[in-house]
């Protein structure tokens, strides 16, 4: 199980919470990590393949078992052997290591409930990544120039290996960074030549139905320069 407790001013610590493998998750719990909203503790744990999730009661200190990720298990995959677990101090994103597969799993974290979706999972030994056979240990830079770069230890390699995150260029061509999320309005105004201007829903609505378009994009760089991706 894990134990949560609230320091004190001297070295001991006053337990308040105990929660234990009846809430599920937490068989071999290896690893445990708190959002930095203090709304959510994720737990890796090693013989389950799993992270355990949950969420802090409402005006409470307690934690409460909202459920688990499991290797294989809905598209998840990265967690097999689970036992380090960190988040990013923007809340944005959660780590796992996976022993048994050689692995960096990366999730989406939701600041609203903290739920996950899984964005990908790094290998040891795949497309030029070294580094994480047998990995132990995640640690998120969480301000300075290189903010939110991910350092992973990893025992077979006797290593440290560090990971930036959304490094690579869009594939639609542009040369700056994707965005992970966007919190707020998602489409703009298109600015006609003459002056009108044309809400982005307007192209929402034009693709309804059809099952052949899954995702698009419009860009506008000058009131006649308009591009349908």
């Amino acid at each position: 199980g894990i134990a949560l407790s609230v320091p004190r001013t001297s070295a001991a610590f006053t337990l308040v919470q105990t929660i234990h493998d009846g809430a599920d998750g937490l068989g071999g719990a290896w690893a445990a990590a708190v959002s930095p909203d203090d709304l959510n503790v994720y737990v890796a744990s090693k013989y389950e393949n799993s992270l355990a999730i949950f969420y802090r009661e409402p005006g409470t200190s307690e934690y409460r078992y909202r459920g688990k990720l499991s290797d294989g298990v809905d598209g998840i995959d990265g967690l097999a052997g689970a036992a380090a677990v960190a988040v990013s101090a923007d809340g944005l994103r959660v780590y796992v290591a996976g022993q048994s597969e050689h692995a960096l799993a990366v999730f989406d974290r939701s600041l609203t409930d903290g739920s996950l979706e899984l964005l990908g999972v790094l290998r040891d030994g795949e497309g030029g990544v070294d580094g994480l056979g047998t990995p132990t240990g995640i640690a998120v830079l969480p301000d300075g120039p290189y903010a939110g770069r991910v350092y992973v230890s990893a025992y077979a390699d006797n290593s440290l290996a560090a990971f930036d995150p959304d490094d690579a260029p869009c594939p639609c061509g542009s040369p700056y960074r994707r965005l992970l999320r966007v919190h707020g309005r998602t489409s703009d105004f298109l600015t006609t030549p003459a002056g009108e201007r044309i809400h982005g829903e307007w192209f929402t609505h034009l693709f309804y139905g059809r099952d052949d378009v899954t995702r698009f994009q419009v860009r506008q760089h000058a009131p006649g320069d308009v591009r349908l991706l």
